[in-house]
């Protein structure tokens, strides 16, 4: 599986979070009585098999930088206009990962899957495709600057040509 950068300093965040909320409920298991103690055990239980599951995503995972392309790629960032009906019209930051892996607060990553995801992977700067969104609308997608990482130049954005 691939993941991004930012989705594996998440997954480093959540495991930290996990790992002290375990601590804090085996403190109350030994500070409580019996009766609420089976309850704290099956929390503790929840929490440990998600801290696993984190554990081999991180080892398993290939960590996908922005990659240095001007086409839309696992782990590119964009800004993407979406055209839904006759007038409306919005810019779209995005950022494409493969798939969500747990608690991510950036609500412009779409995965490869999502109907949007699917319109413009593999997609060039300038390029148009229809989709149909989860909505059930049609809509279409242009995707006018890609932005990515150049060695010793730093952040760089493609926008399309007008």
């Amino acid at each position: 599986m691939k993941i991004t950068e930012g989705q594996e300093q998440w997954l480093q965040l959540e495991r930290q979070s996990l790992i002290e909320e375990i601590s804090r409920l085996q403190k109350s298991r030994e500070e409580n009585n019996s009766a609420s103690n089976y309850d704290i055990a099956v929390s503790v239980a929840k929490l440990n098999n998600r801290k696993r599951e984190i554990n081999r995503m991180l080892a398993t995972s290939e960590v996908v930088k922005n990659p240095n392309t001007r086409r839309m790629e696992i782990g590119s960032k964009a800004r993407v206009f979406v055209k839904t009906g006759t007038d409306d019209r919005e810019l779209l930051e995005v950022e494409l990962i493969e798939k969500k892996v747990g608690i991510n607060p950036n609500n412009h990553c779409y995965t490869i899957d999502s109907p949007l995801g699917r319109a413009i992977f593999h997609k060039e700067i300038g390029e148009k495709s229809r989709y149909i969104t989860q909505e059930g609308y049609r809509a279409q997608a242009e995707i006018v600057a890609i932005e990515f990482e150049r060695e010793g130049l730093g952040k760089t954005t493609v926008m399309r040509k007008k």
